[in-house]
């Protein structure tokens, strides 16, 4: 098992702003879990500043419409500088052939959708996904993700 854990990335954006204070403090609060685990670092398909928190929002925005100061520092300091986990992307680095080698020969499905996202890269490193909570299938502590392994026959 590797020392990082995975995000996610069909949890954002959310479906609504309601209880999304809320949210991101359970989502902190579980970083905080998955680092005392010994999974410091979170690996993330792009930066998040640039992913979208609601429909048409990112980050940045996200960020900058915050009234509550307290929380505006929070979530700056946990997903931007890494206060709790570092914060780490792109989710495959160019170095992990084989991790590239082990998606180009299987297809992992997601809601019948064929998916390269953190949800493949968990079962391929065997280690956690984390996931905000914006809509009820994330509130589970497993998901279904159909893996077809291609076999190439040589004659």
């Amino acid at each position: 098992m590797v020392r990082f854990a995975v995000f996610n990335d069909y949890s954002l954006p959310f479906l609504s702003d309601k209880n999304i204070k809320e949210k991101f403090i359970e989502f902190f609060k579980l970083l905080a879990e998955i680092n005392n685990k010994g999974l410091s670092t979170l690996r993330v398909p792009n930066e998040l500043k640039e992913r979208y928190v609601l429909d048409g929002i990112n980050f940045k925005q996200f960020i900058g419409q915050q009234r509550d100061q307290e929380f505006k520092r929070k979530i700056i300091s946990v997903l931007i500088n890494g206060s709790i986990v570092l914060i780490d992307f792109p989710l495959i680095k160019d170095h992990e052939n084989e991790t590239q080698d082990i998606m180009n020969s299987c297809e992992y499905i997601y809601q019948n959708k064929p998916t390269e996202s953190g949800l493949a890269c968990c079962d391929i490193w065997n280690t956690l996904a984390v996931s905000f909570n914006s809509d009820n299938q994330w509130n589970t502590d497993n998901i279904i993700l159909t893996k077809k392994i291609f076999q190439i026959i040589l004659k």
